[in-house]
């Protein structure tokens, strides 16, 4: 929860309508690895009233991880193949 709105005096409840009624969001961009998707699932279970999206790179043809600077190497080289 981001300290700024509970100093303010708001509640998780409060903070999560806040975000909602002001169409902010918080995308979420980790790498495709054990870590990555870890640390999605702690926040998910740590601010669960707080709305966001994840975003992972798609995994690379023949790689268990991909992190974003692969993938995006990949796709600019025109090398891309997917797993």
């Amino acid at each position: 929860m981001n300290q700024q709105f509970i100093d303010n005096g708001l509640t998780p409840k409060e903070a999560k309508q806040r975000f909602i009624d002001q169409g902010w969001s918080i995308k979420l961009a980790v790498d495709n690895d054990d870590k990555g998707r870890k640390f999605i699932e702690k926040v998910r279970a740590k601010y669960p009233m707080i709305p966001f999206e994840a975003e992972v790179p798609p995994l690379l043809e023949g790689k268990e991880k991909t992190d974003w600077n692969d993938y995006l190497k990949a796709s600019k080289a025109n090398t891309l193949e997917l797993a």
